[in-house]
């Protein structure tokens, strides 16, 4: 496991998510279920342990838009 996470990969994962999660407040949609459904879909593609775990405990969060 690295000890760093990868700053492309992490920025590039929060502007996924908080485009998803912003498109879902313009539909009215539940935001944070979408938070959730978007971090499945992508978190294959995480190569980095600890980003990958970053995410994993926003996501599991009570209200994950407030984590984020």
């Amino acid at each position: 496991m690295t000890s760093r996470y990868d700053a492309e990969e992490y920025l590039d994962t929060l502007v996924t998510i908080e485009l998803a999660a912003q498109l879902a407040e313009c539909d009215k949609r539940p935001v944070n279920s979408t938070i959730r459904a978007c971090w499945s879909a992508v978190r294959p593609r995480i190569a980095n342990e600890l980003n990958r775990r970053i995410f994993d405990g926003m996501a599991k969060q009570f209200m994950p838009h407030g984590a984020l």
